[in-house]
């Protein structure tokens, strides 16, 4: 007997009729917002996406999870100033997490404001050596 696995893995185009009838239901259940936009980006229907990710922003502006999820639709719709924005907004809301800065530097570098990109470089170190200098000044306990 041939394995078939799981055939509604990656369905996402179900996904979305079932969380269209959520919404319905409950027209101010985020979880729901989000989760539309996510299959409705993923069945490559971008403009839906990035107003079902809006919707769900309109609930929660700063999640994360979600801005993460606008800043891929954007990157979907080719709207790279957008795109850059949402991942400034991220940088601030996360400064310590570099894949945001290097996906500004992709966008600048890749729009040729190469001023721009070498200045998120240096934001970047400087955050780092900042984390650093936390790092070596935490207290280190040890069992005895």
């Amino acid at each position: 007997m041939k394995p078939s696995g799981n055939k509604l893995i990656d369905r996402h185009d179900l996904s979305v009729t079932q969380f269209k009838e959520i919404i319905e239901k409950q027209p101010d259940n985020h979880v729901a917002w989000y989760e539309l936009a996510f299959a409705l980006d993923k069945t490559k229907k971008y403009d839906e996406a990035l107003d079902a990710i809006t919707k769900a922003l309109s609930y929660l502006p700063n999640s994360t999870h979600y801005l993460q999820l606008e800043a891929t639709v954007y990157h979907d719709l080719q709207k790279a100033p957008d795109e850059l924005n949402t991942y400034k907004k991220l940088q601030s809301l996360e400064p310590y997490k570099e894949s945001h800065y290097t996906a500004m530097v992709d966008l600048l570098v890749h729009s040729s404001n190469l001023i721009e990109a070498v200045k998120v470089l240096t934001l970047l170190e400087d955050q780092k050596g900042s984390m650093r200098s936390v790092l070596y000044k935490r207290p280190v306990y040890i069992n005895s």
